[in-house]
């Protein structure tokens, strides 16, 4: 089953990835895929920041939220968006069978 977590732009910071990771199931691997969506809705058009991440419980909550940070700076540099655009940072995330 695939999961979304919706995050706002302005609490992507350490806490709020670290609250997400929080919530995984420790034994469990999971792929994420980190997408931008001004509409709020992943049936509408969004940006994907990145190929798979997998992740744990244990991942670094700082590490990704520095990505994932990076990859959104990217996006809006890539196609000279201007700042002030308020968006969505949409998890979506499912448990992988190792």
């Amino acid at each position: 089953m695939v999961n979304l977590i919706i995050i706002n732009f302005f609490e992507l910071h350490h806490s709020s990835v670290w609250r997400f990771l929080w919530e995984l199931e420790t034994s469990k691997v999971y792929t994420l895929i980190p997408f931008i969506s001004i509409n709020n809705n992943h049936d509408e058009p969004y940006t994907i920041l990145s190929r798979q991440i997998l992740i744990t419980k244990n991942s670094s909550s700082l590490l990704l939220s520095k990505y994932i940070n990076t990859k959104i700076n990217d996006t809006f540099d890539l196609y000279q968006m201007n700042s002030s655009i308020k968006f969505n940072v949409i998890f979506k995330y499912k448990e992988i069978e190792i």
